[in-house]
């Protein structure tokens, strides 16, 4: 027979307390029954009350771990009412807002928030309220010490046993990621400011050596910065550079070493710039080469200053060379005459008493012939001095080819008659036209002279003319002993090793043929020497020639 377990317990009372008015359904029940019935319920008591007790002890527990989790997480947490007033504050909260005074139970949490983020986080707990839940969202926090702190805030609405309603608020510390993303956005704008001011191209590649960023600076090359991401640096390479730079690359890449190459790089346009170019590495995790950055510097300038310093040089030491020979020239040549022209002079001052009349005469054609030859050689000196100088400018006048070359005729006809020389002349036609009579008349003298110097006697010279719509050509050509092969590369540059005598013993400086090579570029025409068959040497002289004034 089975009863409610509470009816048992009052009936079991009732009894004890006065069995003779107990109810009657007892007395129909033994009294054993009633007390094994009873034992049971109170071992079911006795057992449900040890299960509660564990629980608790469980939620006791649960409790102190939760609470030691909310003190020592690594985020801050707090709780607060919906009048912004702090609940329980966790540990880390305190510690990242370096101990606020305002940082603790009863204080208002918008004391800690920054002025410029007050109506936000108004707005933020309004829908907190709202919603009952918020995702993170970004606030300013002032620290202890004034220090803007920045924290990721999420908010969950929740109520108590006691029907207390209460927000739960995360504080994510992230000042140290703000910090680092703001100095990442200077470092950028200050990148951006430096690409787009400076003449250097900067490039970044993969170990591929294909661009993954240009600056615009590439635009003096003629590029914009789009059009080379994944092209080669190499296809900006002019192509006999390509071999150099690629080996150079190849070489720093294999010794994980920066370097610097000077080479010529290929414009848009076809075109070509001297560039320096310093390449550097970026290293990986495992010490990997994972990008290159090259910096280059448009450097035509200083090549071209370099090229002209270095022509310069060679000039100066060319003119250095030629005042040195100049000197030699002056020195021995000129002192060489004089002394002989003191020695006779000295002989006929002293002793004409004793001389007849043709050893006077002999040692008078000497000295003329003396003096002939070093007025020559100051003439020379002269003409040189003022090309050198720049003090020659050419002028256009009429010349009469015929008329001008007679002359030089009777100017060297001492000389040609001493050596028993024939100057034929061949000129097709009356030929007349405009360039500096002068400097031509000083051109074709000294190569007359130098004709007569090393012709051999009783022998011929010949000068031919031709003509064409925008040339005159003189050619004279000697019968004489010739020049040597050796000695074709200097004859029109002063050089001591060059100097011979004539065929009559004549001193010879070549320095009339340097004057002549000089006086044509100021024509800007052309001086050139070839043999004359077997014997003998042909000079080419070719001027424009103006046939209009």
């Amino acid at each position: 027979m089975s009863t409610n377990r509470q009816e048992i317990i009052k009936l079991i009372e009732d009894y004890l307390s006065n069995p003779i008015n107990s109810p009657e359904n007892i007395e129909n029940r033994s009294f054993n029954e009633l007390i094994q019935e009873f034992s049971n319920i109170y071992t079911e008591l006795d057992y449900q009350n040890q299960e509660l007790r564990i629980t608790q002890e469980a939620l006791e527990n649960s409790h102190k771990r939760l609470l030691e989790v909310f003190h020592n997480a690594p985020v801050g947490f707090a709780l607060v009412d919906n009048d912004f007033r702090l609940g329980i504050v966790n540990a880390k909260l305190k510690e990242l807002l370096r101990n606020h005074k305002a940082c603790k139970e009863g204080s208002d949490l918008r004391l800690m928030i920054h002025p410029q983020d007050q109506t936000r986080f108004h707005f933020f707990f309004k829908q907190l309220n709202e919603l009952e839940n918020r995702s993170e969202e970004p606030f300013r926090l002032i620290g202890s010490d004034d220090q803007v702190l920045w924290f990721k805030i999420t908010g969950k609405k929740f109520s108590t046993e006691t029907g207390l309603r209460q927000n739960l608020l995360v504080f994510e510390d992230f000042t140290e990621a703000v910090a680092a993303k703001t100095a990442l956005e200077e470092n950028r704008r200050m990148l951006d400011v430096i690409t787009q001011n400076t003449h250097d191209i900067i490039a970044l590649t993969g170990a591929d050596t294909r661009f993954k960023w240009v600056s615009p600076s590439i635009r003096l090359l003629g590029y914009e910065p789009h059009e080379l991401i994944e092209k080669s640096v190499f296809n900006l390479v002019a192509e006999p550079f390509l071999e150099i730079v690629s080996e150079a690359v190849n070489k720093a890449m294999i010794t994980k070493t920066s370097g610097k190459l000077e080479y010529q790089c290929r414009k848009k346009d076809g075109s070509y710039e001297w560039v320096e170019t310093i390449g550097n590495f970026i290293f990986g995790k495992e010490g990997e080469i994972s990008e290159l950055v090259f910096v280059t510097r448009i450097i035509t300038d200083r090549k071209t200053n370099e090229e002209a310093l270095k022509r310069s040089a060679e000039l100066l030491e060319a003119s250095n060379t030629t005042k040195d020979m100049l000197f030699s020239i002056i020195a021995h040549d000129l002192r060489s005459p004089f002394m002989s022209l003191l020695g006779l002079s000295e002989i006929i001052a002293d002793r004409s008493y004793e001389l007849n009349i043709d050893q006077l005469r002999e040692m008078g054609q000497s000295m003329n012939d003396t003096a002939k030859m070093s007025f020559d050689l100051l003439e020379d000196l002269l003409d040189w001095s003022r090309v050198q100088r720049g003090i020659i400018t050419p002028k256009k006048e009429p010349i009469d080819v015929e008329i001008m070359l007679n002359g030089l005729k009777e100017l060297t006809s001492d000389s040609l008659k001493k050596k028993r020389l024939s100057l034929e002349i061949n000129c097709s036609g009356e030929l007349k036209f405009y360039s500096d009579r002068h400097i031509l008349q000083s051109i074709l003298r000294n190569l007359i002279s130098n004709a007569i110097k090393f012709s051999e006697r009783d022998s011929s010279i010949g000068i031919e003319v031709t003509a064409n719509q925008n040339n005159v050509l003189f050619v004279v050509a000697d019968h004489g002993i010739g020049i040597p092969i050796e000695m074709m590369p200097k004859l029109f540059v002063i050089d001591d090793t060059k100097r011979r005598k004539g065929t009559d013993g004549e001193r010879s400086t070549g320095l009339g043929l340097v004057v002549a090579n000089d006086l044509i570029n100021l024509l800007n025409g052309k001086l050139w020497a070839q043999p004359n068959g077997e014997k003998g040497t042909r000079f080419y002289c070719e001027i424009p020639a103006f046939f209009d004034q």
